[in-house]
């Protein structure tokens, strides 16, 4: 069945790596050598759209490898889990028996300290909230009213996103709810993307590549059956649709001006919101039962997932407070204080 999902996998992993290009259009661009690599990793990401091939995978992961490395100490979470899925698909000369069982790992242990970095004292407080601040940020976004930092749906965006985000790692891991993992952390995800004011997609598009790999078998089938039948419709040529994330990704990459930053900021949602949505409802369809997965990673596989634990650690040893799965938690850990209601 793996030979089914590694496809599908691929073209959403090509997907994520154009919309961190296209997302993060502020990013040095050309002629800076790290906007020549985003470049070609944006249209790696394109390639891998249109022929879902193992080699391109390779080389489009060894692009996200070097392009994070050369972004560090600052690159987002968005960028260093796709960062260690690459490194993940190198280490395994992406063979997906070996490499699908350390992204799976990869999306848990970052999933479980993003959870973790919310039970703090600052997440709850309505005044200065994530949940509040990012809630209110996408309602203005679309002309909507804010809600009130006092009131019952304040502390609902708050525990709501807490119980959400904890519950998302506990049912991917336990067979009989794995299914309904998918859907609650891809349609929450996706929610959360829908933020004209900020390009959340970016991150958005990477773990719905990575949910794919929780995914039962006969839904994995049904959702290549869903996407084949809308090809085969050809509501919009596929041509098109490459060529214009192609400007985008073009736009992206060279200096901006205040035209392409315009276009770079909005444009994108075109593709995106109506993607999500018929990827959802692909979703949602493709209901089935779970059965057996894969848990081997291998000695190599192992060790990109314990740098992935380290790197959940590291907000509470004072080793370095952000970029670490620490994103949007109003988590202050420093100079010896901390906010956290467990690790004080």
């Amino acid at each position: 069945m793996n030979a089914i999902r590694l496809p599908i996998f691929i073209r959403l992993y090509g997907i994520a790596i154009t919309a961190h290009v296209v997302g993060n259009w502020s990013q040095p661009d050309i002629p800076a050598v790290v906007g020549w690599v985003n470049l070609a990793v944006g249209l790696l990401g394109l390639a891998l759209l249109m022929k879902p091939t193992r080699n391109l995978l390779l080389v489009g992961s060894a692009l996200v490898v070097t392009s994070v490395l050369l972004e560090l100490p600052i690159t987002g979470n968005h960028w260093v889990v796709p960062g260690l899925v690459a490194a993940a698909i190198l280490v395994t000369g992406g063979n997906e028996d070996r490499f699908f069982p350390v992204a799976r790992l990869v999306l848990l242990v970052f999933y479980s300290f993003a959870a973790l970095a919310k039970l703090n004292s600052g997440f709850f407080d309505p005044t200065v909230s994530c949940a509040v601040f990012y809630a209110n940020q996408s309602l203005g976004s679309f002309g909507l009213p804010a809600i009130g930092a006092d009131g019952f749906l304040s502390k609902a965006l708050i525990w709501g996103t807490v119980v959400i985000e904890a519950l998302v790692p506990i049912t991917l891991t336990w067979r009989r709810t794995r299914y309904c993992g998918v859907i609650l952390g891809t349609v929450f995800n996706t929610l959360i993307s829908f933020d004209l004011d900020q390009h959340f997609y970016d991150f958005t598009t990477v773990l719905v590549a990575l949910f794919v790999l929780f995914l039962p078998d006969r839904s994995i089938e049904s959702v290549s059956e869903q996407l084949a039948d809308i090809s085969r419709r050809k509501l919009v040529p596929t041509a098109l649709i490459v060529g214009m994330i192609g400007v985008l990704v073009l736009l992206s990459a060279f200096p901006l001006t205040p035209l392409t930053a315009l276009i770079l900021s909005r444009v994108p949602f075109v593709f995106w919101i109506p993607f999500s949505v018929v990827w959802v409802a692909a979703l949602i369809r493709a209901r089935a039962s779970a059965g057996s997965m894969s848990w081997r990673t291998g000695v190599a596989g192992a060790g990109v997932v314990l740098v992935t634990i380290l790197n959940g650690l590291t907000p509470y040893t004072e080793i370095k407070t952000a970029y670490s799965f620490n994103m949007y938690a109003n988590l202050v850990t420093s100079n010896g204080l901390s906010n956290h209601f467990v690790i004080r």
